[in-house]
């Protein structure tokens, strides 16, 4: 019989039985008990040997009392035995999990920050920067956010930097920093003209290079010209032309249409400020909570994770450290009026034009061309007049 399933964390033994007929020993075990036993050889007319889970053992002595063969036991086998002799060494084992625990620690913490590619002022700037989030030699892996996060807390904080690059390595951390260059630029531009951009009307001109060819309230299409990079010289017989990068601002109003959806039934949703953390260790194929094991009592949350993966020396481990952090939330639903709902939608129009159109544009005026209110939204068409500089460059070609 071959060995039965799970023996191995269960632990087994090999019993040896003396006697007469010594198989029926097991026999009786078998269907008296219930005991499983496997691998029954027979060595001699009165010696017999079987394997039966440790668990059993206290049930086949009790049933031997009444029986007049003797059993010893050999080979040990199993997790249980282990165990014991590992006990039986206990200060060995405890410096073994001891030093290890004490190696995986000091994998996880920074031991050297390293600097590059900046001068030595925004060297200590990123150094107070990283300071201020906690992010210094002695500092937990696992304590410090993301590489994106980071970066972007460097860049924010420090306005100097074009680009930081930011990399956990082992017990290190990396950053390769790229700096603005400050270039007193001589601006010079090759013989062009001013055309416009688009339609609109001339509310306002100021030409610092250049000959202007329309004035204040003319009307232009796209392409229209509006300064030329050719000027002529009165003074001249000839009446030679001088060609000139033409420079000057053009501001006209122009119109929008656009169209826009907002629905009736709106939904806000406002933070709190009451969160709580969770900390596990994720194994891979297993997450073992380490704290926080109590689900927040919130009505409304969103959840936010960031992992810290866990390093032995200098090499990844597939473990890592998850924090989740449940922050409360309050949800409210409400039913807003046509006229609210139009003027949501307007404001959501004049930002996204600011984002579309630059933010020095001054819109004028606003107007509704149509509305309907279908499948609880209002669809509203609207026309924006925007004030905006339409100013495009035209290069001058030989022969213009």
């Amino acid at each position: 019989m071959k060995s039965v399933q799970g023996s191995f964390f269960t632990g087994s033994v090999t019993v040896v039985v003396k006697g007469e007929h010594p198989e029926l020993f097991f026999q009786l075990c078998m269907d008296e008990l219930g005991i499983v036993v496997w691998d029954i050889e027979k060595k001699t007319d009165d010696l017999c040997k079987g394997n039966m889970r440790l668990r059993d053992i206290k049930r086949l002595r009790a049933l031997r009392r009444g029986t007049s063969y003797k059993i010893t036991f050999e080979d040990k086998r199993g997790y249980p035995f282990i165990w014991r002799r590992w006990l039986k060494r206990k200060h060995i084992v405890l410096a073994t999990i001891l030093s290890f625990l004490l190696i995986y620690a000091l994998s996880n913490i920074i031991w050297s920050i390293q600097i590059n590619g900046v001068s030595s002022d925004i060297e200590k700037k990123i150094i107070q920067t990283l300071e201020d989030e906690d992010i210094k030699k002695g500092s937990w892996m696992f304590s410090i956010g993301s590489s994106s996060d980071i970066q972007h807390t460097i860049t924010q904080e420090i306005p100097e930097l074009l680009w930081v690059g930011v990399e956990k390595r082992g017990t290190s951390f990396l950053l390769e920093g790229v700096e603005k260059k400050q270039v007193d630029k001589i601006e010079h531009h090759e013989p062009r003209n001013l055309i416009a951009s688009k339609h609109g009307v001339i509310t306002y001109m100021h030409v610092s290079k250049g000959q202007p060819v329309v004035g204040v309230n003319d009307t232009v299409k796209k392409g229209d010209p509006l300064v030329l990079g050719t000027v002529e010289r009165a003074d001249e017989e000839d009446e030679e032309k001088t060609v000139v990068a033409a420079e000057g601002e053009v501001i006209a109003e122009t119109w929008y249409e656009v169209d826009v959806s907002i629905p009736l039934q709106q939904q806000t949703e406002k933070v709190t400020g009451n969160h709580t953390h969770k900390w596990s260790l994720d194994l891979s194929f297993a997450e073992i909570p380490i704290w926080g094991w109590k689900e927040p009592d919130y009505d409304d949350q969103f959840l936010e994770k960031d992992v810290q993966p866990l390093y032995f020396l200098q090499w990844k481990t597939p473990f890592s450290i998850k924090k989740k952090t449940s922050h409360e939330q309050n949800i409210d639903h409400k039913e807003i009026s046509k006229e609210e709902a139009i003027d949501i939608g307007l404001k959501q129009v004049q930002k996204d034009l600011k984002l579309k159109l630059g933010p020095d544009i001054v819109i004028k005026d606003d107007n509704v061309l149509h509305e309907t209110v279908e499948n609880g939204k209002v669809n509203v068409q609207m026309l924006i007049i925007v004030e905006e500089d339409i100013v495009e460059t035209e290069p001058l070609l030989e022969g213009d």
